[in-house]
Order: C-alpha cells, then sequence, then structure tokens
C-alpha cells in the first residue's frame, strides 16, 4: 500500500468466485446433451427396427411405425432445445459483454462474462462475491465486487477499506499497490449491498453514486466465469456492461471527485 496502515483488527475478504466454474456449466449443458442425443438415438434404433419388422410381414404401414408422432418428434428434436436455451439464458444464467476496464484484472476487457441468476435464491451476497446487477442510476447491467453487506460501516483510511472499524484485507484478489480512497463513510442499509471495482482506479462505483447501494432484488447474479471473446448475442438477451457511456454533467462530476480522492490521503 502507497502507506502503512494503523494498528487495528483485520478482517478478511475472500475471493469467493475462486477460479472460474464455467467449465462445470459447461459440462453440464454437455451432459443434458449427450442425454438428449441419446435418448433420440434410442428412438431411431427401435424405429428402424419396427420398419424392418413390418416390411418383412408386408404390413409397412406409416402409423404402424412411428412411436412418437411426427408432430411430437419436431417438438421433440427442434422446439425442446430451442426452449430450453432461451430458459437457460433468461431464468439460470445471465451473459454480459466486459466493455469496461473497472473489474480487470479478474474480468477482461472484450470478453463475455456468465452469472448464475440462481446463486441468491436462498443465500444473500457475502464479500467478495462478484456480482452482475442492473443500475436504476444508469439503466445499465454492471459487474463489481460485494465490499459491504447489510449492516456495514465502511470507511476509507490510508488507501485502505475499512469495515466496521477493522480494516479489510483484500489482498486475495488486489495487489498490495493498489489503494482504495474516499472521503466519504457509508451505512449499507438492510437489504442492500457496497460494491467496488476492482481496478480502482478506473471504477466509478458505489464511492461515487448518487445511490451508493445496490438493492438484493436488482442482483442478476453471481459471476461464475468468462470466455475470451464476445458471444453472439442470437436471441437480444446479452447485456452491455458498459461504463464508457456519453458522459453526462453528472458523470463528469463523478470522474474528477474519482481523481481528487487519488491526489492525497485520509
Amino acid at each position: 500500500m502507497l502507506a502503512q496502515a494503523e494498528e487495528a483488527q483485520i478482517i478478511p475478504i475472500a475471493d469467493n468466485n475462486g477460479k472460474d466454474t464455467l467449465f462445470i456449466w459447461c459440462a453440464i449443458l454437455l451432459s443434458c446433451f449427450i442425454l438428449y442425443m441419446i435418448i433420440t438415438l434410442i428412438h431411431d434404433i427401435v424405429r428402424e427396427k419396427r420398419i424392418e419388422k413390418y416390411k418383412s410381414t408386408g404390413l409397412f404401414l406409416q402409423k404402424h411405425i412411428d412411436i412418437v408422432p411426427m408432430w411430437l418428434q419436431f417438438i421433440l428434436r427442434v422446439g425442446i432445445p430451442v426452449l430450453g436455451v432461451l430458459f437457460l439464458l433468461s431464468k439460470v444464467v445471465c451473459i454480459t459483454i466486459v466493455a469496461s476496464g473497472s473489474m480487470e484484472p479478474k474480468l477482461k476487457t472484450g470478453n463475455t462474462a456468465v452469472y448464475n441468476r440462481l446463486a441468491y435464491t436462498k443465500t444473500v451476497p457475502k464479500r467478495g462475491d462478484i456480482i452482475g446487477f442492473w443500475s436504476q442510476e444508469f439503466n445499465a447491467t454492471y459487474a463489481k465486487r460485494v465490499v459491504g453487506i447489510a449492516g456495514d460501516n465502511v470507511e476509507f483510511h490510508n488507501g485502505y477499506v475499512y469495515i466496521n472499524g477493522m480494516r479489510a484485507d483484500e489482498s486475495r484478489y488486489l495487489d498490495d499497490n493498489i489503494a482504495t480512497n474516499s472521503k466519504k463513510t457509508f451505512t449499507v442499509p438492510d437489504g442492500c449491498v457496497f460494491v467496488l471495482g476492482d481496478n480502482r482506479r478506473r471504477s466509478i462505483d458505489s464511492r461515487f453514486w448518487s445511490n451508493p447501494y445496490i438493492s438484493c432484488d436488482d442482483i442478476v447474479g453471481k459471476y461464475i466465469g468468462q470466455v475470451p471473446f464476445v458471444l453472439p448475442d442470437i436471441f437480444g438477451i446479452a447485456a452491455d456492461d458498459r461504463e464508457n457511456r456519453s458522459y453526462t454533467a453528472e458523470d463528469v462530476r463523478m470522474t474528477v471527485e474519482l481523481m481528487e480522492s487519488y491526489s492525497g490521503e485520509d
């Protein structure tokens, strides 16, 4: 850090996301696809045997051969996979395009990040979680790391984050020379989280928003992985995690405040 922290208790913040788990999800999807192919293959094998049987007896009638009606075969082979993909993208995972460097080096600009929409159905966000969320202030989907949870008092001293009077140990995902500064103190209300970008010098986050707290109801999902390219948005579902919009006066004010906060220490 740029300055030695005062003696204080330390509260560790884990990188709960750990290694990207996207490959696990891909393996599950691949298993489902293989199972689907096995079922259709079994159907086709049985159908061929029935064809041979009725040909040998001279009673070759289509209605005697098809175990499943043709219209139902179409639904099984085409309709179900398409509906499955739509359900997956709208209810299970969220896909966003990483269009800014606010979460680097964790989230690389230009990559496609994937979030688990079901992560918080029975649990609440924890410190260290990377979340995708809808910003009511900017009408956009952002990705940040949860640092403060409901009831936390968040302060900044000597380049460190302090939570409830204890210095936050963010060494699991930040380098030692990364300073986090702000002249404000925040108390996180119930049902909300306080978030920061890992790239503290290039992130406009809870420190600078008009409403610094993200409602848990606006959280889209928990980060599970990324791919090093932009996935084609076939169904128009992918969100653009873009902070480089056309700048308003409020954006300029926040950016100036962000730069000023790095010019000195509390």
